[in-house]
């Protein structure tokens, strides 16, 4: 972050409490009058805080959202302000209540897979049916992979080469407005301002939107050039865009995250697609700030895979792009305004933004040259809760655009690309179930030296087969680091592995559940 924590140390044995107020105790923490105003603040840090924080200023009015927590950073502003913490116990309890509720979520589909294992047993008390099960399941399968996978890999090479770069024109060049939304980003929300303020490009606003941040988000982003909006409440990612959407003066939108670095050039190579006025978007290239670790570096392939392979195969093809990232996208504003903006009923806003685009008419295209880095999970349980998150917002964006699938005017959208999307997704799911249901019985109940002998080549084989459709990006993408081509033998536990996050989307959905940010 940028600021002197030094100071903010130095002022821990100054607080004073103050005693309590309305069933609330107060602590003072003193007034920060003489730092640096160059520096963006200081840190005051409390440890073992049990209840809840709520934020307060003598000075100015305003007070963010109370968050439980056990660990709290408390930041001065430069400027001579007074802070002040409340703590209070009683949320924890609405908060056990609601972790009590989530566990649901993973008890069901548990009950599910379990219950598909009692079955399989009763089935293994004949070995013949079982082998013959077994065996048709694992052929099914590799069909799949091949003509599913394999195939379609090859295919999406060869149209990737007929993706032609736009040209730049000597058009008069937009004004273009940054959105980045924030929430509770005081740590990461620097890296992205300044990456956004230093784009090669005359004619561009920086905006700002701090979603009702816990933390000091705000005042983090007060210390910059920019355009800041403020939110008193958290109201979702969709309103905190649409709010920076409406206050910005530029015809052309660009979406960043507050995780995440455009790169210098990104508005040029954005703006000059915009000549032809029926496009509605412009997709850049998403990349992972950091592949160190084996859990960031199976991310890496998969970026790779995603951006160097589908969506420029889905541009070779002449059709639109399905996914626009929030990372870095350019959006006309009439467009904006001809699909009502980003709406709350998906958690992928980006995604149903892009459909609701190219159900309105408009070409949505992918220019690779505007990059943008973007923070990763660097641990599986950070990755299992994002890719939770984007499996639920796949499916609620299938459901709310399945009329898609039978519009005529939307080309290859609707006749190839969203199908196999669908396919990819979840006819591979059923059989990544059926292989688990099948295999593990066998294994445990069954003979396992039959098992090794009929189904040993038939795994391999399509370990094989997704280990090339992997490297083939890599070797497209001018990958020489061999710790990745030795990674994409794990492609295929990882994507077994992720298929429970498509499982418990399902419930989710029809469960009716919500996620936020």
């Amino acid at each position: 972050m940028c600021g002197d924590r030094s100071r903010g140390a130095s002022m821990i044995g100054t607080a004073s409490a103050s005693g309590s107020e309305a069933g609330f105790r107060r602590e003072y923490l003193g007034t920060d009058a003489g730092s640096d105003p160059a520096a963006c603040h200081s840190t005051i840090r409390i440890l073992g805080i049990p209840g809840e924080l709520r934020y307060g200023r003598v000075r100015g009015d305003w007070c963010a959202e109370p968050a439980p927590c056990n660990h709290v950073d408390l930041q001065m502003r430069p400027d001579g302000v007074e802070l002040f913490a409340s703590l209070s116990p009683a949320p924890l309890r609405a908060r056990k209540n609601t972790e009590r509720k989530n566990r649901l979520g993973f008890i069901v589909p548990s009950f599910i897979i379990a219950l598909f294992f009692v079955l399989a047993y009763v089935e293994f008390s004949s070995s013949g049916y079982a082998e013959f099960s077994l065996y048709a399941t694992i052929s099914t399968y590799f069909w799949v992979c091949l003509f599913g996978t394999l195939i379609p890999a090859v295919t999406f090479l060869s149209l990737r080469r007929r993706h032609a770069p736009g040209v730049e024109r000597a058009s008069a060049l937009p004004f273009i407005s940054i959105v980045i939304p924030a929430f509770n980003e005081e740590r990461k929300i620097c890296q992205a301002i300044d990456a956004a303020l230093k784009q090669d490009y005359p004619l561009f606003e920086v905006i700002v939107v701090d979603d009702g941040s816990r933390d000091f988000t705000r005042f983090v982003a007060e210390c910059y050039r920019v355009r800041l909006i403020h939110q008193r409440s958290n109201q979702g990612k969709f309103a905190a865009l649409n709010r920076g959407i409406a206050e910005a003066r530029g015809e052309i939108i660009v979406t960043s995250d507050s995780d995440s670095m455009l790169d210098p050039d990104a508005l040029k190579y954005l703006a000059h697609h915009f000549d032809d006025p029926l496009v509605g978007a412009v997709a850049g290239a998403i990349r992972p700030m950091n592949c160190r670790g084996l859990v960031r570096r199976l991310q890496c392939i998969e970026y790779v895979w995603g951006q160097e392979i589908l969506k420029l195969a889905q541009s070779g093809s002449g059709a639109s792009v399905t996914l626009c990232p929030g990372p870095v996208t350019a959006f006309r504003r009439a467009t904006l305004d001809d699909i009502g903006g980003f709406k709350g009923r998906t958690v992928t806003e980006d995604f149903d933004a892009t459909l609701d685009a190219i159900a309105a008419g408009w070409k949505v295209i992918f220019e690779p040259r505007a990059k943008s880095l973007t923070d990763t999970p660097a641990n599986w349980a950070e990755l299992m809760r994002q890719r939770q998150r984007w499996s639920l917002g796949a499916l609620q964006t299938f459901l709310q655009h399945r009329a898609l699938l039978c519009n005529r005017s939307a080309g290859l959208v609707s006749a190839f690309w969203l199908p196999w999307f669908v396919f990819s997704s979840y006819v591979t799911l059923a059989l990544d179930l059926a292989m688990v249901g099948l295999i593990l019985p066998f294994v445990v109940f069954g003979p396992t030296a039959a098992l090794l002998a009929k189904g040993a080549v038939f795994g391999l084989i399509i370990e094989l087969v997704v280990v090339v459709q992997y490297q083939i990006g890599l070797v497209a993408a001018g990958e020489r680091r061999p710790s990745f081509y030795a990674a994409a033998f794990l492609m295929k536990p990882l994507t077994v592995l992720l298929a429970w996050t498509r499982l418990r989307a399902v419930y989710l959905t029809l469960a009716r559940r919500d996620t936020a940010w």
